[in-house]
């Protein structure tokens, strides 16, 4: 049969292009980069003590995650109008499913001999609420800025809880509402992983066929050329999937590399036919050439195989595996459909253009060599989930009010444990750990209402959503805020925090999602290096 490998393969293809759409499915959660991470078990059951440290929070108060809704007003939150709007959204947000508890700075109590009173009298915000310092966590100096925190239950996928949110902010445009925090970037995130595998793909593909159509002076050529890794990459998708895996971060960009890398296998076997003016002599004269390009390339990725981080691995076997079957793909699909044409291929590259552009090329990538060690060294190592967004995106905008206007970035959660009850003896213990925390550099506030009693606390607890963000059983939780700066450097202030509390009998536990980033960014800059070091061994193997 003269197209026995075009029939197979395109009976793959098709095979696979089913089974892509029906199990494919996208993770964006950053727990990809953590070692014991494992596709389709809950984060919960990773054992990492950062992620250990947020479950137990959630065990305790409930709130699986938190969201933050940045409001500006053009006038000021404390006008009567103004604030019946937040109130109003307030209640609206506190009716949906899936959310367990909404605070704002109505909600804020103050404690007026043995009564319990918020900050508002005749529908406005007195102006004593400023002189509470629980207060400066939900609304500006000035009044123009307010937040509102909704913390979410896990009864619920979280994508659904913002989606109802948004709708419902929508009624609110004259406020600006803006949202942040985790839920708000995993869904971003989501979205950036959606268009790497359906927006980009067809852009890449669409570029690369305009500069192959220039050289090969073939249309033909030059989508053979494309659609090959086109079909690669589906195929191990469709492996991938069938395995039970999730795209992630990472392997979202498979496609992507082997559209890019995987194309040149087929433009160079094509060029090759072109020039020997025959199919047989070009595959065997091109052939061990574009092994040995494969096979260092796959060397490359094959060195993620070796690391602890699942999203490497997945991504080094995909991108390997990918390239593998395109080169047979070449040799044998390609092999059978590609033929001799009249027009001849350009001559592009370096010999195109001349030899002093090549040497000026040779002489521009030396130094760039000797000068890398001193640039390198000064790049900044560490992300969190924020650094996937533009400057210009609207997360990013809202963040950069947050620090601005309320002088934090970052909320990190101190959950404080004793094996007795607390009582009121322990508020001026708690007031001593507030303000040693708050002086800490990179600490903008601690927010705990100390100027309660615990034992009043927990008779109120009922009625009060502010309290029950608080307290629960027999755990305390404090917010402490951390400035960017703050950001860059959690894991001192953690261990600073630490020191703090060593003189006190308090069992405590501190979590944050930063503390997840801050882990993500010390196993990744290990693997780098680890794989680096094996990628070498590997090219060394390949060319001795």
């Amino acid at each position: 049969m003269k197209y026995k490998y075009t029939v197979m393969f395109s009976v793959i293809f098709v095979v696979s292009m089913v089974i892509v759409l029906k199990y494919g499915r996208i993770y964006s959660g950053p727990e990809v980069f953590l070692p014991g991470y494992k596709p389709g078990v809950p984060p919960s059951e990773i054992e990492d003590p950062t992620i250990k440290a947020l479950v137990k929070v959630e065990r305790l108060f409930g709130d699986h995650m938190n969201l933050t809704i940045l409001l500006k007003n053009p006038n000021t939150f404390f006008e009567a109008t103004s604030l019946r709007k937040l109130k109003e959204l307030e209640e609206k947000l506190r009716n949906i499913d899936g959310v367990e508890n909404v605070l704002s700075v109505v909600d804020v109590p103050r404690f007026e001999g043995f009564s319990v009173k918020n900050y508002v009298e005749d529908g406005k915000l007195v102006k004593d609420v400023l002189k509470d310092p629980n207060t400066s966590t939900f609304i500006t100096k000035d009044g123009r800025y307010a937040l509102i925190y909704c913390a979410l239950s896990a009864k619920r996928p979280s994508r659904e809880v913002v989606a109802q949110i948004r709708k419902i902010l929508k009624d609110y445009e004259e406020l600006s509402p803006m949202m942040l925090g985790e839920p708000i970037i995993d869904q971003e995130l989501f979205s950036e992983l959606t268009r790497q595998t359906s927006v980009y793909p067809p852009l890449i593909f669409s570029f690369i066929l305009i500069v192959f159509l220039f050289q090969t002076r073939s249309l033909k050529g030059s989508l053979l050329s494309l659609i090959i890794p086109v079909m690669a990459s589906i195929t191990i998708m469709a492996i991938h999937f069938s395995l039970g895996n999730f795209l992630n971060i990472l392997t979202a960009m498979t496609i992507s590399y082997l559209m890019i890398i995987g194309s040149a296998y087929g433009l160079h076997f094509y060029n090759g036919v072109q020039f020997y003016e025959n199919v047989e002599i070009a595959a065997k004269r091109k052939f061990i050439p574009i092994m040995f390009s494969m096979l260092t390339t796959v060397a490359g990725f094959t060195s993620f195989i070796f690391l602890d981080i699942r999203a490497f691995k997945e991504l080094g076997i995909l991108v390997s595996s990918g390239l593998a079957l395109v080169f047979v793909m070449v040799f044998t699909f390609m092999r059978e459909t590609v033929s001799v044409s009249s027009k001849k291929p350009r001559s592009l590259g370096v010999v195109y253009l001349g030899g002093k552009f090549a040497k000026a090329i040779l002489f521009f990538m030396i130094v760039i060599t000797l000068v890398s060690p001193f640039i390198l060294r000064n790049i900044e190592i560490g992300t969190t989930g924020l650094n996937y967004f533009r400057k210009s995106s609207e997360i990013r905008e809202a963040y950069g009010i947050l620090s601005k206007e309320f002088h934090f970035r970052e909320p990190v959660y101190l959950v404080l444990e004793k094996e007795k009850p607390f009582t009121a003896l322990d508020n001026k213990k708690l007031a001593e750990i507030m303000k040693n925390i708050e002086k800490i550099e990179g600490v903008s506030k601690v927010s705990f209402p100390v100027d309660i009693p615990i034992p009043l606390m927990r008779i109120l607890v009922k009625n009060q959503p502010f309290l029950r963000f608080f307290i629960k059983g027999k755990a305390l939780r404090m917010i402490i805020n951390l400035t960017p700066e703050g950001v860059a450097k959690a894991e001192e202030i953690k261990e600073d925090i630490s020191k703090i509390l060593a003189k006190y009998e308090y069992n405590y536990t501190i979590a944050g999602t930063i503390f997840v980033w801050v882990k993500i960014n010390s196993e990744i800059l290990s693997s780098q290096i680890k794989s680096l070091f094996i990628a070498l061994l590997l090219i060394f193997a390949i060319v001795l």
